[in-house]
């Protein structure tokens, strides 16, 4: 396993790969998926698979990003799917390296999201908080299976982050310069709801956010294991930041899943709710995607 290299980001366990059976390999899909939630049952709107338990995955009315429907998430202390606690949505676009990719989504977390004042739990562990991530797998045209691979941590991810200025673990991590080097934090960082990119297990950038609020994040990956790769990563219309470098573990598809992952000792029930997905590998038609939601 490759530790963050921010220690209050370790450790993620591969989210397909930590427990149960899992398949050789993901049902491949065809570049493109649009979900708006407007239909009667989630397989009609989401042609991926979804990782959790049933009654954690409720289409809703109320509230939209955009239209009549949505997709209201909980996670739940003890409901353990796939070996963690999670409620995603998975969909495995077959971006090989090289290719080039755009994500879209919209999510809103519930007032009564809880924050986790501590970034470590008892066991010194870290109280991650995934809630959008792109996965490695088995190279399926190599004839990979799990076995073959690594158990890693996501190779991009978008965070959910609480950073208390009471911590000891994040008053080390101040003191140290280890913060200063992420993007957009600064004091003002302390104590309210973030998101935080992270990037070949290194947090990259942070950026404030909103709770009871639709929170659009899009992200242009060029997938690729070398210098040529690259991340823009934008929240509500903004570029927060841009990475360059390497954004795979290997040549393989890395699957999307988008919710929340959590550690499965974090207690109390956090819900949001999801809502205007979409995912191309057509820049034209991503930006006129954007342009809508304005």
């Amino acid at each position: 396993m490759h530790p963050f290299r921010l220690v209050f980001l370790l450790p993620l366990l591969a989210a397909c790969s930590s427990g149960g059976d899992p398949v050789a390999c993901l049902a491949p899909h065809a570049g493109e998926i649009r979900a708006d939630f407007e239909q009667a049952k989630l397989e009609e709107t989401w042609s991926g698979e979804a990782e959790g338990i049933p009654e954690n995955f409720t289409l809703v009315s109320s509230p939209t990003r955009k239209g009549a429907g949505a997709l209201k998430l909980r996670a739940r202390k003890g409901d353990v799917a796939n070996g963690g606690v999670r409620s995603e949505l998975t969909w495995d676009n077959q971006d090989r390296a090289g290719s080039d990719a755009f994500y879209a989504w919209s999510i809103r977390l519930d007032p009564s999201f809880p924050d986790i004042d501590r970034v470590e739990d008892a066991q010194g562990r870290a109280n991650w908080q995934v809630m959008g991530q792109w996965h490695d797998q088995p190279d399926c045209q190599k004839g990979q299976s799990w076995d073959d691979i690594e158990t890693r941590g996501p190779a991009v991810s978008v965070n959910y982050l609480w950073l208390s200025s009471a911590d000891p673990k994040v008053q080390a991590l101040m003191a140290n310069g280890e913060l200063a080097t992420v993007v957009g934090f600064s004091d003002a960082m302390l104590e309210r709801p973030l998101f935080g990119l992270i990037v070949q297990d290194r947090l990259r950038a942070v950026t404030p956010i909103e709770k009871d609020q639709w929170i659009d994040v899009r992200i242009h990956h060029h997938w690729s294991r070398g210098a040529d790769g690259r991340v823009q990563w934008f929240v509500n219309g903004q570029l927060v930041h841009t990475y360059e470098g390497s954004t795979m573990w290997s040549d393989a598809s890395q699957y999307f899943k988008l919710g929340l992952y959590r550690n499965p000792e974090i207690v109390p029930d956090q819900v949001f709710f999801v809502d205007e997905v979409f995912v191309t590998r057509d820049e034209t038609a991503m930006t006129a995607f954007a342009e809508a939601l304005k």
